[in-house]
Protein backbone atom coordinates (compact mmCIF):
# COMPACT_ATOMS: atom_id res chain seq x y z
CA UNK A 1 0.00 0.00 0.00
CA UNK A 2 2.82 2.22 1.06
CA UNK A 3 4.29 1.46 -2.18
CA UNK A 4 1.86 2.36 -4.45
CA UNK A 5 1.32 5.33 -2.60
CA UNK A 6 4.88 6.75 -3.21
CA UNK A 7 4.25 5.49 -6.64
CA UNK A 8 1.08 7.06 -7.29
CA UNK A 9 2.34 10.39 -5.98
CA UNK A 10 5.54 10.05 -7.68
CA UNK A 11 3.54 9.51 -11.23
CA UNK A 12 2.21 12.69 -10.20
CA UNK A 13 4.78 14.50 -9.53
CA UNK A 14 6.49 13.21 -13.27
CA UNK A 15 3.06 14.82 -15.37
CA UNK A 16 3.37 17.62 -12.79
CA UNK A 17 7.00 18.25 -14.00
CA UNK A 18 6.25 17.36 -17.49
CA UNK A 19 3.22 19.83 -17.61
CA UNK A 20 5.09 22.66 -16.27
CA UNK A 21 7.98 22.34 -18.97
CA UNK A 22 5.39 22.44 -21.44
CA UNK A 23 4.41 25.14 -20.01
CA UNK A 24 7.66 26.84 -19.51
CA UNK A 25 8.47 25.93 -23.18
CA UNK A 26 5.49 27.70 -24.46
CA UNK A 27 6.23 30.73 -22.72
CA UNK A 28 9.85 30.64 -23.61
CA UNK A 29 8.97 30.14 -26.81
CA UNK A 30 6.52 32.95 -26.92
CA UNK A 31 9.04 35.24 -25.23
CA UNK A 32 11.25 33.96 -28.44
CA UNK A 33 8.66 34.71 -30.94
CA UNK A 34 7.93 38.08 -29.64
CA UNK A 35 11.18 39.39 -29.80
CA UNK A 36 11.89 38.27 -33.04
CA UNK A 37 8.62 40.13 -34.30
CA UNK A 38 9.53 43.04 -32.28
CA UNK A 39 12.96 42.97 -33.84
CA UNK A 40 11.55 43.14 -37.11
CA UNK A 41 9.52 45.84 -36.32
CA UNK A 42 11.89 47.70 -35.32
CA UNK A 43 13.58 47.30 -38.43
CA UNK A 44 11.04 47.80 -40.64
CA UNK A 45 10.67 51.43 -38.39
CA UNK A 46 14.11 51.73 -39.05
CA UNK A 47 13.79 51.18 -42.40
CA UNK A 48 11.14 53.79 -42.83
CA UNK A 49 12.70 56.07 -40.77
CA UNK A 50 16.06 55.82 -43.39
CA UNK A 51 13.76 55.83 -46.03
CA UNK A 52 12.27 58.99 -45.33
CA UNK A 53 15.76 60.24 -44.62
CA UNK A 54 16.37 59.18 -47.94
CA UNK A 55 13.76 61.15 -49.55
CA UNK A 56 14.52 63.79 -48.16
CA UNK A 57 18.29 64.07 -49.20
CA UNK A 58 16.91 63.33 -52.68
CA UNK A 59 14.47 66.29 -52.23
CA UNK A 60 17.93 68.73 -51.19
CA UNK A 61 19.99 67.04 -53.73
CA UNK A 62 17.31 67.63 -56.47
CA UNK A 63 17.32 71.29 -55.04
CA UNK A 64 21.29 71.55 -54.82
CA UNK A 65 20.87 70.01 -58.54
CA UNK A 66 18.74 72.88 -59.84
CA UNK A 67 21.01 75.45 -58.09
CA UNK A 68 24.10 74.39 -59.77
CA UNK A 69 22.38 74.46 -63.30
CA UNK A 70 21.07 78.00 -62.45
CA UNK A 71 24.47 79.04 -61.70
CA UNK A 72 25.90 77.86 -64.62
CA UNK A 73 23.33 79.47 -66.61
CA UNK A 74 24.25 82.84 -65.28
CA UNK A 75 27.49 81.64 -65.29
CA UNK A 76 27.41 81.87 -69.38
CA UNK A 77 25.52 84.98 -69.30
CA UNK A 78 28.32 86.19 -67.78
CA UNK A 79 31.00 84.51 -69.87
CA UNK A 80 29.05 86.41 -72.59
CA UNK A 81 29.09 89.98 -70.88
CA UNK A 82 32.30 89.66 -70.55
CA UNK A 83 33.15 88.31 -73.63
CA UNK A 84 30.84 91.27 -75.24
CA UNK A 85 32.89 94.00 -73.22
CA UNK A 86 36.28 92.97 -74.39
CA UNK A 87 34.83 93.06 -78.02
CA UNK A 88 33.76 96.98 -76.72
CA UNK A 89 37.27 97.46 -75.02
CA UNK A 90 39.36 96.28 -78.10
CA UNK A 91 37.61 98.49 -80.89
CA UNK A 92 37.22 101.48 -78.03
CA UNK A 93 40.91 100.67 -77.71
CA UNK A 94 41.38 101.16 -81.58
CA UNK A 95 39.39 104.11 -81.76
CA UNK A 96 41.50 105.73 -79.15
CA UNK A 97 44.58 105.05 -80.98
CA UNK A 98 42.94 106.23 -84.53
CA UNK A 99 42.30 109.27 -82.21
CA UNK A 100 45.60 109.74 -80.83
CA UNK A 101 47.15 109.80 -84.86
CA UNK A 102 44.54 112.28 -86.00
CA UNK A 103 45.78 114.60 -82.94
CA UNK A 104 49.21 114.01 -83.34
CA UNK A 105 48.50 115.18 -87.45
CA UNK A 106 46.51 118.00 -86.11
CA UNK A 107 49.09 119.04 -83.77
CA UNK A 108 51.75 118.74 -86.42
CA UNK A 109 49.31 121.18 -88.76
CA UNK A 110 48.74 123.11 -86.27
CA UNK A 111 53.16 123.59 -86.13
CA UNK A 112 53.58 123.96 -90.09
CA UNK A 113 50.53 126.27 -89.83
CA UNK A 114 51.85 128.81 -87.48
CA UNK A 115 55.68 128.71 -88.79
CA UNK A 116 53.45 129.44 -92.21
CA UNK A 117 51.85 132.41 -90.20
CA UNK A 118 54.87 133.38 -88.61
CA UNK A 119 56.73 133.61 -92.18
CA UNK A 120 53.75 135.28 -94.14
CA UNK A 121 53.79 137.78 -91.20
CA UNK A 122 57.75 138.65 -91.44
CA UNK A 123 57.33 138.63 -95.63
CA UNK A 124 54.17 141.14 -94.88
CA UNK A 125 56.50 143.42 -92.59
CA UNK A 126 58.98 143.59 -94.81
CA UNK A 127 56.77 144.58 -97.95
CA UNK A 128 55.16 147.07 -95.56
CA UNK A 129 57.79 148.86 -94.77
CA UNK A 130 59.04 148.75 -98.20
CA UNK A 131 55.67 150.28 -99.22
CA UNK A 132 56.19 152.94 -96.32
CA UNK A 133 59.26 154.05 -97.60
CA UNK A 134 57.69 154.34 -101.42
CA UNK A 135 54.73 156.59 -99.92
CA UNK A 136 57.93 158.82 -97.72
CA UNK A 137 59.62 159.10 -100.62
CA UNK A 138 56.98 159.89 -102.92
CA UNK A 139 56.10 162.43 -99.90
CA UNK A 140 59.23 164.44 -99.69
CA UNK A 141 59.18 165.04 -103.60
CA UNK A 142 56.91 167.44 -102.71
CA UNK A 143 54.15 169.14 -105.12
CA UNK A 144 56.30 167.36 -108.38
CA UNK A 145 53.64 165.04 -109.75
CA UNK A 146 54.14 162.64 -112.42
CA UNK A 147 51.78 164.86 -115.17
CA UNK A 148 54.92 167.84 -114.59
CA UNK A 149 57.52 164.41 -115.17
CA UNK A 150 55.35 164.43 -118.64
CA UNK A 151 55.23 167.54 -119.47
CA UNK A 152 59.64 168.53 -119.29
CA UNK A 153 59.76 166.18 -122.06
CA UNK A 154 61.30 167.89 -124.98
CA UNK A 155 60.26 166.02 -127.36
CA UNK A 156 57.57 162.74 -128.24
CA UNK A 157 60.32 160.54 -127.47
CA UNK A 158 61.01 161.61 -124.32
CA UNK A 159 57.85 162.30 -123.28
CA UNK A 160 57.11 158.01 -124.35
CA UNK A 161 60.23 158.01 -122.36
CA UNK A 162 59.07 159.48 -119.50
CA UNK A 163 55.67 157.80 -119.80
CA UNK A 164 57.05 154.25 -119.71
CA UNK A 165 58.86 155.13 -117.19
CA UNK A 166 55.66 156.85 -114.66
CA UNK A 167 54.02 154.25 -115.62
CA UNK A 168 56.51 150.78 -114.14
CA UNK A 169 56.72 153.21 -110.93
CA UNK A 170 52.77 153.13 -110.92
CA UNK A 171 52.83 149.55 -111.69
CA UNK A 172 55.07 148.77 -109.11
CA UNK A 173 53.69 150.64 -106.39
CA UNK A 174 50.17 149.18 -107.13
CA UNK A 175 51.47 145.67 -107.28
CA UNK A 176 52.98 146.24 -104.02
CA UNK A 177 49.95 147.39 -102.01
CA UNK A 178 48.46 144.60 -103.72
CA UNK A 179 50.79 142.02 -102.84
CA UNK A 180 50.32 143.82 -99.40
CA UNK A 181 46.75 143.09 -99.39
CA UNK A 182 47.08 139.71 -100.72
CA UNK A 183 49.60 139.00 -97.80
CA UNK A 184 47.27 140.59 -95.48
CA UNK A 185 44.11 138.41 -96.52
CA UNK A 186 46.81 135.05 -96.26
CA UNK A 187 48.15 135.88 -92.69
CA UNK A 188 43.79 136.29 -92.13
CA UNK A 189 43.35 133.19 -93.47
CA UNK A 190 46.19 131.22 -91.99
CA UNK A 191 44.54 132.43 -88.43
CA UNK A 192 41.42 131.40 -89.36
CA UNK A 193 42.68 128.05 -90.73
CA UNK A 194 45.02 128.09 -87.28
CA UNK A 195 41.67 129.02 -84.99
CA UNK A 196 40.02 125.53 -86.48
CA UNK A 197 42.56 123.44 -86.32
CA UNK A 198 43.37 124.43 -82.72
CA UNK A 199 39.47 123.92 -82.18
CA UNK A 200 39.36 120.39 -84.44
CA UNK A 201 42.24 119.74 -81.39
CA UNK A 202 40.10 120.75 -78.60
CA UNK A 203 37.23 118.29 -79.97
CA UNK A 204 39.35 115.31 -80.61
CA UNK A 205 40.95 115.78 -77.17
CA UNK A 206 37.47 115.61 -75.68
CA UNK A 207 36.42 113.08 -77.46
CA UNK A 208 39.88 111.20 -76.79
CA UNK A 209 39.35 112.31 -72.84
CA UNK A 210 35.77 110.84 -73.44
CA UNK A 211 36.92 107.33 -74.88
CA UNK A 212 39.46 106.85 -72.08
CA UNK A 213 36.55 107.27 -69.48
CA UNK A 214 34.14 104.49 -71.65
CA UNK A 215 37.36 102.31 -71.64
CA UNK A 216 37.97 102.69 -67.87
CA UNK A 217 34.22 102.01 -67.32
CA UNK A 218 34.29 98.84 -69.48
CA UNK A 219 37.00 97.55 -67.97
CA UNK A 220 35.58 98.58 -64.50
CA UNK A 221 32.45 96.79 -65.40
CA UNK A 222 34.84 93.75 -66.52
CA UNK A 223 36.65 93.55 -63.13
CA UNK A 224 32.92 93.30 -61.39
CA UNK A 225 31.56 90.53 -63.73
CA UNK A 226 34.93 88.37 -63.58
CA UNK A 227 34.73 88.79 -59.60
CA UNK A 228 30.99 88.49 -59.97
CA UNK A 229 32.16 85.36 -61.87
CA UNK A 230 34.39 83.83 -59.45
CA UNK A 231 32.04 84.58 -56.60
CA UNK A 232 29.41 82.22 -58.53
CA UNK A 233 32.07 79.73 -59.30
CA UNK A 234 33.24 79.23 -55.48
CA UNK A 235 28.93 78.98 -54.61
CA UNK A 236 29.18 76.09 -56.74
CA UNK A 237 31.90 74.59 -55.33
CA UNK A 238 30.00 75.03 -52.37
CA UNK A 239 26.88 73.32 -53.27
CA UNK A 240 29.10 71.07 -54.82
CA UNK A 241 30.58 69.40 -51.48
CA UNK A 242 26.97 70.29 -49.93
CA UNK A 243 26.05 67.60 -52.44
CA UNK A 244 28.97 64.92 -51.89
CA UNK A 245 27.94 65.30 -48.44
CA UNK A 246 24.36 64.12 -48.89
CA UNK A 247 25.58 61.71 -51.39
CA UNK A 248 28.02 60.33 -48.11
CA UNK A 249 24.86 60.13 -46.22
CA UNK A 250 23.20 58.66 -48.67
CA UNK A 251 25.96 55.83 -48.81
CA UNK A 252 25.87 55.48 -45.06
CA UNK A 253 21.99 54.96 -45.41
CA UNK A 254 22.38 52.30 -48.05
CA UNK A 255 25.04 50.70 -45.61
CA UNK A 256 22.27 50.70 -42.69
CA UNK A 257 20.01 49.00 -45.48
CA UNK A 258 22.49 46.50 -46.66
CA UNK A 259 22.91 45.47 -43.42
CA UNK A 260 19.26 44.79 -42.06
CA UNK A 261 18.54 42.62 -45.60
CA UNK A 262 19.36 38.70 -46.57
CA UNK A 263 21.10 37.01 -48.84
CA UNK A 264 21.25 37.81 -53.32
CA UNK A 265 20.43 34.84 -55.33
CA UNK A 266 23.40 33.97 -57.58
CA UNK A 267 24.15 33.48 -60.56
CA UNK A 268 22.12 37.08 -61.46
CA UNK A 269 20.73 37.99 -64.60
CA UNK A 270 22.89 39.63 -67.10
CA UNK A 271 21.84 43.48 -67.29
CA UNK A 272 21.88 44.32 -71.13
CA UNK A 273 19.74 41.32 -71.93
CA UNK A 274 20.23 43.55 -76.13
CA UNK A 275 24.15 43.27 -76.18
CA UNK A 276 26.25 40.56 -74.41
CA UNK A 277 29.63 40.31 -72.77
CA UNK A 278 31.59 41.18 -76.08
CA UNK A 279 29.91 44.33 -75.83
CA UNK A 280 31.71 44.90 -72.52
CA UNK A 281 34.22 48.27 -72.79
CA UNK A 282 35.84 48.08 -69.84
CA UNK A 283 36.06 45.78 -67.12
CA UNK A 284 36.41 45.70 -63.52
CA UNK A 285 39.54 46.71 -61.71
CA UNK A 286 42.26 48.64 -62.14
CA UNK A 287 42.66 50.82 -65.91
CA UNK A 288 43.25 54.22 -67.55
CA UNK A 289 40.80 56.43 -66.47
CA UNK A 290 39.35 57.45 -70.29
CA UNK A 291 38.39 61.15 -69.26
CA UNK A 292 41.24 62.09 -66.81
CA UNK A 293 43.82 59.61 -68.34
CA UNK A 294 45.19 58.51 -65.21
CA UNK A 295 45.43 54.94 -63.78
CA UNK A 296 42.22 54.28 -61.38
CA UNK A 297 40.23 51.59 -59.78
CA UNK A 298 37.26 50.78 -61.77
CA UNK A 299 34.28 49.39 -59.68
CA UNK A 300 32.18 47.79 -61.84
CA UNK A 301 31.60 46.81 -65.56
CA UNK A 302 31.16 49.04 -68.63
CA UNK A 303 28.78 47.48 -71.38
CA UNK A 304 28.43 49.73 -74.59
CA UNK A 305 25.49 50.10 -77.08
CA UNK A 306 24.99 51.02 -80.15
CA UNK A 307 24.79 54.69 -81.28
CA UNK A 308 21.26 54.37 -83.39
CA UNK A 309 19.85 52.72 -80.44
CA UNK A 310 20.44 55.91 -77.96
CA UNK A 311 17.99 58.87 -78.11
CA UNK A 312 20.98 61.17 -77.15
CA UNK A 313 22.62 60.77 -80.48
CA UNK A 314 21.77 62.13 -83.75
CA UNK A 315 21.89 58.48 -85.36
CA UNK A 316 19.24 57.51 -83.32
CA UNK A 317 16.73 55.02 -84.69
CA UNK A 318 14.18 54.09 -82.10
CA UNK A 319 13.96 51.23 -79.48
CA UNK A 320 16.01 52.24 -76.80
CA UNK A 321 18.20 49.34 -74.58
CA UNK A 322 16.93 48.72 -71.18
CA UNK A 323 19.36 48.04 -68.12
CA UNK A 324 16.98 44.72 -66.35
CA UNK A 325 17.38 44.08 -62.62
CA UNK A 326 19.93 41.53 -61.75
CA UNK A 327 17.47 39.84 -59.02
CA UNK A 328 14.84 40.60 -57.51
CA UNK A 329 15.19 43.04 -54.65
CA UNK A 330 14.10 46.92 -53.62
CA UNK A 331 14.89 49.98 -54.88
CA UNK A 332 16.85 52.01 -52.59
CA UNK A 333 18.15 54.81 -54.56
CA UNK A 334 16.67 55.91 -57.66
CA UNK A 335 17.83 59.58 -59.17
CA UNK A 336 20.84 61.69 -60.19
CA UNK A 337 24.33 60.89 -58.50
CA UNK A 338 26.89 63.83 -58.59
CA UNK A 339 25.09 65.48 -61.63
CA UNK A 340 24.16 64.89 -65.38
CA UNK A 341 27.54 66.01 -66.53
CA UNK A 342 29.69 64.58 -63.94
CA UNK A 343 29.42 61.32 -61.62
CA UNK A 344 27.17 58.67 -61.91
CA UNK A 345 24.64 60.80 -63.40
CA UNK A 346 21.63 59.43 -63.39
CA UNK A 347 21.64 55.85 -61.57
CA UNK A 348 19.47 53.03 -60.00
CA UNK A 349 20.31 51.01 -57.00
CA UNK A 350 18.44 47.78 -56.29
CA UNK A 351 19.06 46.31 -52.43
CA UNK A 352 19.01 42.57 -53.09
CA UNK A 353 19.42 41.55 -49.45
CA UNK A 354 22.36 40.23 -47.10
CA UNK A 355 24.30 43.31 -48.05
CA UNK A 356 24.62 42.71 -51.46
CA UNK A 357 23.11 45.75 -53.98
CA UNK A 358 23.41 45.88 -58.09
CA UNK A 359 23.98 49.98 -59.37
CA UNK A 360 22.97 50.78 -62.80
CA UNK A 361 24.45 53.91 -63.61
CA UNK A 362 24.85 56.50 -66.78
CA UNK A 363 20.90 56.15 -67.60
CA UNK A 364 18.88 58.47 -69.85
CA UNK A 365 16.14 57.73 -68.00
CA UNK A 366 14.78 55.82 -64.79
CA UNK A 367 11.78 53.33 -65.11
CA UNK A 368 11.25 52.82 -61.30
CA UNK A 369 11.18 54.87 -57.83
CA UNK A 370 12.79 54.49 -54.65
CA UNK A 371 10.76 51.81 -52.24
CA UNK A 372 10.24 50.22 -55.36
CA UNK A 373 10.07 46.08 -55.37
CA UNK A 374 11.44 44.73 -58.64
CA UNK A 375 12.01 41.41 -59.68
CA UNK A 376 14.65 39.28 -61.77
CA UNK A 377 14.53 40.82 -65.31
CA UNK A 378 12.15 44.20 -64.51
CA UNK A 379 13.52 47.20 -66.56
CA UNK A 380 14.85 49.66 -64.27
CA UNK A 381 16.13 52.53 -67.21
CA UNK A 382 17.04 53.46 -69.94
CA UNK A 383 20.77 53.27 -71.15
CA UNK A 384 22.35 56.33 -71.68
CA UNK A 385 25.34 58.92 -71.26
CA UNK A 386 24.68 61.36 -68.70
CA UNK A 387 27.26 61.51 -65.71
CA UNK A 388 30.90 61.13 -66.43
CA UNK A 389 30.49 59.32 -69.34
CA UNK A 390 32.29 59.40 -72.82
CA UNK A 391 29.30 57.57 -74.79
CA UNK A 392 26.15 55.16 -74.16
CA UNK A 393 27.09 52.49 -72.12
CA UNK A 394 25.66 50.93 -68.82
CA UNK A 395 27.79 51.64 -65.63
CA UNK A 396 27.06 48.02 -63.64
CA UNK A 397 28.30 47.38 -60.41
CA UNK A 398 27.74 44.55 -57.56
CA UNK A 399 28.33 46.11 -54.01
CA UNK A 400 28.32 43.32 -50.74
CA UNK A 401 28.03 45.52 -47.90
CA UNK A 402 29.19 48.38 -49.77
CA UNK A 403 32.51 47.09 -51.14
CA UNK A 404 32.73 46.97 -55.36
CA UNK A 405 33.20 42.96 -56.14
CA UNK A 406 33.81 41.90 -59.30
CA UNK A 407 30.25 41.60 -61.47
CA UNK A 408 31.86 38.27 -63.49
CA UNK A 409 32.23 36.12 -60.40
CA UNK A 410 28.01 36.74 -59.84
CA UNK A 411 26.39 36.88 -62.97
CA UNK A 412 24.71 34.07 -65.31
Amino acid sequence: MNNFKCSSIKHRRDRQFIFFSLIAVFILTNIVITEASSEDEDIQEKIQEIEQERQSLESEMDELEENIEHLQQQEREVVQRIQEIDYRLSQQEQELIELDNEIGETEDQIEKTTEELEQAEEELEEKEEFLGTRMRATYKQGNVSYLEVLFEAQDFIDFLSRLTYVQSIVDKDLELIAEVEEERDRIQAKKEELEEQKEDLQTLYAEAEEKKQEIEQNRQEQQRLHAELEEQREQEQELLRQKENEADQLLEAIRDLQSQSGEMVTPIEWPVPDFGRNYITSPFGNRTHPITGRESFHSGLDIGIAHHRWPGSNQYQGNPVNAVSADSGVVIYAGIMGSLNSGYGRIVIVDHGGGYSTWYAHLNSILVSEGEEVSRGQPVGLIGSTGSSTGPHLHFEVRKNDNPQNPLEYLN
